[in-house]
């Protein structure tokens, strides 16, 4: 009798955790975007998207929104690493991106200046460098976030205030 052996799946199955919450976005740029690659403010065509920047983004947002309601300093900083984490311990939240579409790079206005006429000339002192590149608007990703539940992270601060005890 033959054995049949299923093909190998393209991506591993995922087990639905149920002490995790996930929320899968897809985001479309409506204006050009500066920067956004590995080096500050250079565009990357490589990836122009990336999962610390955007974890960047959502942990400054966090702090603008949401640290108010802390009444220190320190009290801040411990809700904050609990969150996004810290050098001692990893964040539970979890950030990946996916299908990121073609991306094109766009420069800024030359304004159709001849490049040696008396207009470039008069404004030679104005510009300051290059015109940087832009990734075109139009560009869309996807973003999955996965972060514990409430009963979860019940859990873990309690495991990390018993090893603060001990």
């Amino acid at each position: 009798m033959p054995r049949f052996i299923p093909p190998c799946p393209l991506k591993a199955p995922t087990a639905a955790n149920p002490w995790l919450i996930e929320r899968q976005l897809e985001i479309r740029l409506v204006t050009p975007m500066f920067g956004g690659g590995v080096m500050v403010g250079e565009f990357d065509p490589i990836t122009p998207i990336r999962a610390s920047s955007i974890r960047g983004h959502l942990r400054f947002w966090w702090r603008l929104t949401r640290g108010a309601v802390c009444r220190t300093p320190e009290e801040l900083r411990e809700r904050e690493a609990e969150i996004w984490g810290s050098p001692e311990n990893a964040s539970p939240v979890s950030v990946e991106v996916s299908h990121v579409s073609q991306q094109q790079e766009r420069r800024g206005p030359d304004y159709d200046f001849p490049k040696y006429g008396s207009e470039a000339y008069a404004l030679f002192s104005a510009k300051q460098n290059e015109v940087p590149a832009l990734c075109k608007e139009g560009l869309t990703f996807q973003v999955r976030l996965t972060w514990p539940n409430q009963a979860q992270l019940q859990r873990l601060r309690d495991r990390e205030n018993a090893g603060r005890r001990a």
